[in-house]
């Protein structure tokens, strides 16, 4: 598989989702990589891998992650533990296109190229800081099932964070190739 930066891609012709800023504050831009399922996998049902491989599609993404509380909003000065107590809520995330013949894809080390308004490449994982996304997905599968959730055709899990959270300003630009797929991009309004 080749891989191109992502500027050498026309911006006339990367899509660019428009993510609405205002109700999130100290956004973090993270590269994931997600799969929307195809089918229903209800509780109660074990879940034989492949069919869940057979039922997943890969979409490279980008969650925003931000957290609930406003800025000055408190009595006192937020901390670490709140956003631990937060968990780095989830304000948004952008699907990139689908792609369904995944299976030769090799997760562990692929190439993410992704920049903030034309920045040096964000960070991303590699090593024993990515895990296969697979697995991910499936021990989730698991253990929404164990607690009696099942799962509906089309939800899309994101698998964790592929690169470094970066922050990310109302006018800003993120723009994201993963391998050789179609990059896109998202922009802050």
């Amino acid at each position: 598989m080749t891989s191109r930066s992502t500027s050498d891609a026309d911006p006339a012709k990367v899509p660019v989702a428009k993510v609405p800023a205002s109700a999130m504050h100290g956004m973090k831009a993270e590269c994931e990589l997600a799969f929307r399922v195809t089918r229903a996998f209800p509780a109660g049902q074990p879940v034989d891998p492949a069919a869940l491989r057979a039922a997943a599609v890969f979409h490279p993404a980008v969650e925003i992650a931000a957290t609930r509380y406003a800025p000055g909003t408190g009595n006192r000065a937020s901390t670490t533990f709140d956003g631990i107590a937060d968990n780095g809520t989830g304000g948004a995330a952008v699907i990139g296109e689908g792609i369904a013949d995944w299976g030769d894809i090799p997760f562990e080390t692929l190439e993410i190229d992704a920049h903030l308004d034309g920045s040096p490449a964000i960070q991303a994982y590699g090593g024993a800081y990515r895990r296969d996304p697979f697995a991910i997905l499936g021990e989730t599968i698991a253990d929404l099932h164990a607690r009696g959730i099942g799962i509906e055709a089309g939800c899309v899990f994101l698998t964790g964070s592929s690169t470094l959270p970066t922050p990310i300003r109302r006018g800003q630009t993120l723009t994201v190739r993963m391998g050789s797929f179609a990059p896109f991009s998202l922009e802050l309004v």
